[in-house]
């Protein structure tokens, strides 16, 4: 019987003269493998995609069928603690509220002890007061106003204010005082503004009063109600200040750390600073031998120039005054 064949092994160099012979064929055979095995790869590549995809889609699956099968929030526990939070946040409000009290403004020469009409009188007589007596102040410590000084309420001076003006002016000349004695106290200080700026709503509603006042057959509107913007803040802008000075750096230093230390609640807006030597000044010692130098040590260290903390600056700050009185009303009653 014959015996059976077995595949002979693979011979290269018959495969090698077949494609040197039959390129065309090799070619496309060649090409034909590697489509093979790319789309493999691409095949495989994309199953194991597909199963990672299939198996996220799962878990999720069961992570959402277990919150539907699962207590709706909020439960007992979650409210419980968030009112427990909520609390103790209140608490810390209440807290810093109290602290800021501190930085409440009294009016001053407690206006509000005498009688509504005899306020603006009373508050005119309190501003020329302090603006002698700050004037005085200042020519002792040998400190400059600006001219014709009135601690920025000129239009004051011979013109009495509204009564319902006065506790709003009678703050800021608590501030504006204070501000100004700290000012004056200091020697060789030159003040060359010392200005409250007004803003231009409130010359608006000063105009369109005075109109009302010339024409009062005409019908009163009534009062504008405040917009809703959420929660009323804990303080009250009582008005800022402009002050513009010329001072050594030793004095400014004082100052600011003065404003920062105030009894009162004051935010420096914007500062500058501008040193008025433009120029450091000059080294003129000359080298002397080791001998001399040890002789005249202490006389050249008190000879040599200073070039940081000696300068003249001319400052601009423009300062708010917040005012932190009682709690608003909203506070009060949402405890």
């Amino acid at each position: 019987p014959p015996q059976p064949r077995h595949p002979s092994p693979v011979n290269w160099n018959t495969l090698k003269i077949w494609c040197a012979g039959n390129k065309p064929a090799a070619l496309f055979t060649g090409g034909f493998l590697l489509s093979v095995l790319a789309l493999g790869y691409l095949n495989w590549s994309a199953w194991d995609q597909y199963s990672t995809v299939i198996g996220e889609f799962s878990s999720k699956s069961a992570k959402l069928r277990s919150l539907y099968q699962a207590k709706p929030y909020p439960s007992k526990e979650n409210l419980k603690k968030l009112e427990e939070i909520a609390a103790h946040d209140r608490g810390d409000l209440e807290l810093l509220r109290k602290e800021l009290q501190r930085f409440h403004i009294p009016s001053f020469g407690n206006f509000e002890q005498t009688k509504p009409q005899d306020r603006p009188q009373q508050f005119q007589d309190a501003l020329r007061s302090q603006v002698t007596k700050i004037t005085s102040s200042s020519a002792t410590a040998g400190s400059t106003l600006p001219a014709h000084f009135y601690l920025g309420m000129e239009q004051y001076e011979n013109k009495l204010p509204g009564s319902e003006e006065v506790t709003m002016l009678s703050k800021q000349l608590t501030v504006l005082s204070w501000i100004s004695e700290e000012l004056v106290s200091h020697k060789g200080l030159i003040i060359s503004e010392f200005s409250r700026p007004v803003p231009e709503g409130s010359t608006k509603k000063d105009a369109v009063a005075q109109k009302k006042d010339a024409n009062p057959s005409k019908k009163q509107g009534a009062a504008p109600t405040e917009a809703k913007n959420g929660a009323t803040p804990p303080y009250e802008s009582v008005g800022t200040i402009r002050i513009t000075f010329r001072c050594p750096q030793s004095v400014f230093r004082d100052l600011i750390n003065g404003i920062a230390s105030a009894p009162y609640f004051l935010v420096i807006e914007s500062l500058q600073v501008q040193n008025s030597a433009k120029e450091p000044p000059r080294r003129t010692t000359s080298a002397q031998s080791p001998q001399a130098s040890e002789q005249s040590a202490p006389t050249l260290s008190r000879r040599l120039p200073i070039v940081v903390g000696k300068e003249v600056l001319n400052v601009s700050l423009r300062i708010r005054i917040l005012d932190f009185g009682e709690a608003p009303p909203q506070a009060r009653t949402a405890k």
